[in-house]
């Protein structure tokens, strides 16, 4: 096994080395490969890809980076740092929501009813 292992590694390393040494010093036309590559990638489209790219990205960090820093972010990872709930439930509405859950819980046979039976689907009453 260990034969096969360094054959490979060899067999990769020579088809590497060639390849580079193909791009390096056999002309195609007026230049190498990468001298190809290289005028493409300089090339005025090219050159107006990559910047809006960039500018893309810049957004996208820009507005990932705003979120953080108004919070949203950390909502996920510390509950209580999201501040105080936008609106209260009295008791007549936690007994219309129980009512709801449990007509919900009725009409769908199977797990949602199981894990009610074993008091995974009920949650803490809060107050």
């Amino acid at each position: 096994m260990e034969v096969f292992r360094l054959l490979t590694l060899l067999f990769s390393t020579l088809c590497l080395a060639s390849f580079v040494w193909f791009g390096l010093t056999v002309d195609l036309g007026e230049r190498t490969l990468f001298g190809h590559l290289r005028a493409i990638g300089g090339s005025e489209p090219a050159q107006q890809l990559w910047s809006g790219v960039k500018s893309k990205v810049n957004d996208f960090v820009g507005i990932e980076s705003a979120r953080k820093s108004l919070g949203e972010g950390r909502a996920s990872e510390d509950p209580s740092a999201a501040g105080p709930p936008q609106e209260t439930l009295d008791d007549a509405d936690r007994s219309k929501l129980r009512r709801l859950l449990e007509e919900r819980g009725a009409s769908q046979a199977g797990s949602g009813s199981e894990a009610r039976k074993r008091g995974l689907a009920q949650a803490p009453e809060r107050k």
